[in-house]
């Protein structure tokens, strides 16, 4: 859409979720970034596989000390704490937003 703002779609984060030595369960999820006016795919580029390993490692941590939880991919949560990474790895204001736009978690039988 002319004039709105950019979006880049990363590739699907899939994440195995392990306790003790068994995978409890599987979490994929695909994310894309909104970026701030005046920014563009290009902008990424560079760094976009820095970004994308340092997603993955959240990711990993985050899933790993949630998972005696419940549920343990949290949306508002997942979102916070990537917002703070893209700035962290593409330095501040690149990213306006980190959206969700799809979060499917699965228990994998024991």
């Amino acid at each position: 859409m002319p004039g709105g703002p950019p979006f880049v779609k990363l590739p699907l984060f899939s994440i195995p979720v392990i306790e003790g030595d068994k995978v409890t369960r599987q979490v994929a999820i695909w994310i894309v970034l909104e970026l701030a006016e005046g920014q563009s795919a290009a902008t990424l580029e560079p760094k976009e596989r820095q970004l994308i390993d340092a997603f993955l490692r959240d990711l990993y941590g985050m899933f790993a000390q949630r998972s005696g939880a419940n549920r343990i991919a949290i949306q508002a949560s997942i979102k916070e704490r990537l917002a703070r990474t893209a700035d962290s790895v593409l330095g501040p204001g690149i990213v306006k937003q980190v959206l969700i736009q799809q979060l499917y978690e699965q228990e994998r039988p024991h």
